[in-house]
C-alpha cells in the first residue's frame, strides 16, 4: 500500500471553506432579515454547512481518486453521527468567540464562523486518521 495519496487533499478543504464561508454568510443574511439574531443565530450558520461539506468532501475525494485510477474508500476519523455532533460544539465555540471579538452578527459574522468551524473539523478529523495510521 502506498503512502502517497493519488491527489491533493488541499484542494478539496479549501473548497469545503469557501462553501462553508459561503453558506453560513447566506445564513446569517437570510437570519439577519427575519431577525433572528445572537449566538444562537450565528451557532446555526455555523453548523448548517457541516453535514453538506462532508457530502462534498467525499465525493469530490471519490471523483479525484477514480480519476486517479486509486480504489478502496477514503478513511474516515469518526462515524457520521458523531461528526456532527462534534461539529455543532465547534460551532458554538466559534460562535461563542467570534460574539467575544465582538464582529456582530451580520453576513461576514456568519461565514467567518461558519469557515472557522469548517477548518477545526478539518484539522480534527486530519489528526484522528492520523493518529490511527
Amino acid at each position: 500500500m502506498s503512502s502517497n495519496p493519488p491527489f491533493s487533499i488541499s484542494i478539496i478543504v479549501f473548497a469545503t471553506y469557501v462553501v462553508a464561508f459561503l453558506i453560513g454568510a447566506l445564513c446569517m443574511a437570510a437570519f439577519g432579515s427575519i431577525g433572528f439574531i445572537g449566538v444562537a443565530a450565528l451557532a446555526l450558520a455555523a453548523f448548517i454547512p457541516v453535514p453538506l461539506n462532508g457530502m462534498i468532501r467525499q465525493m469530490m475525494a471519490k471523483a479525484l481518486a477514480r480519476t486517479a485510477g486509486a480504489s478502496g474508500s477514503s478513511p474516515m476519523a469518526f462515524s457520521y453521527p458523531v461528526r456532527i455532533a462534534i461539529g455543532a460544539v465547534v460551532a458554538v465555540l466559534a460562535a461563542y468567540g467570534l460574539t467575544l471579538a465582538q464582529l456582530g452578527f451580520g453576513f461576514l459574522a456568519g461565514g467567518l464562523a461558519a469557515a472557522l468551524t469548517s477548518m477545526v473539523l478539518s484539522l480534527v478529523f486530519a489528526l484522528a486518521v492520523a493518529s490511527r495510521s
